[in-house]
């Protein structure tokens, strides 16, 4: 699996959370003949800021997704970030694919050694939770098509609505008056 994006602008996932924020466009670049390590410390430090105003008193979650496919810069600024955690009224969200090497695993290794992280392992449903969900999907309460569901996607939540939806429009569109069991394509 790759570490970042192809064809993503260094520091993205960041780029799309301060997206449209005052002064997000102002924020410090490099300097003529600045050391690369001081340009990239300033605009952290910058970002950190910004983030912690925008937090002020009420609070704020940053969600990052899918962080697997991060930049290396990216992930530095989110271990600058977690150092100042504790002291401000910010959380901040990472998803990200298990087995994914690169910056993501290295950096993720250490925040997870720190006090104020947590990981929390999230698994694909079971194919119980998939035949009590597919009722609400195709109007189907069949539970070998929850296996065959189930089976396909490894119960990823995002496939099992996609296919189970895509399933129900083919026999809307077969039989639009037909109110019966969505089978599985051939």
């Amino acid at each position: 699996m790759r570490s970042t994006m192809p064809g993503a602008p260094v520091l993205w996932p960041w780029l799309r959370v301060l997206r449209g924020w005052a002064g997000a466009e102002a924020l410090p670049s490099a300097a003529q003949g600045e050391p690369d390590a001081v340009a990239r410390f300033r605009l952290f430090s910058a970002i950190a800021e910004a983030l912690a105003a925008r937090a002020g008193d009420a609070g704020l979650l940053v969600v990052l997704e899918d962080m697997h496919w991060a930049d290396r810069m990216s992930m530095l600024l989110l271990r600058h970030l977690a150092a100042r955690l504790a002291t401000e009224r910010l959380g901040v969200l990472v998803t990200y694919r298990d087995g994914a090497a690169g910056p993501l695993l290295e950096t993720i290794g250490e925040l997870m050694r720190g006090d104020h992280s947590q990981a929390l392992a999230l698994h694909g449903l079971t194919v119980e939770d998939v035949t009590r969900w597919l009722p609400e999907l195709t109007g189907s309460s069949d539970r070998g098509l929850a296996t065959a569901l189930h089976r396909r996607t490894g119960g990823n939540p995002l496939l099992v609505r996609l296919v189970a939806g895509d399933l129900a429009q083919r026999e809307t569109r077969a039989d639009p008056s037909a109110h019966h069991e969505a089978r599985w394509p051939g």
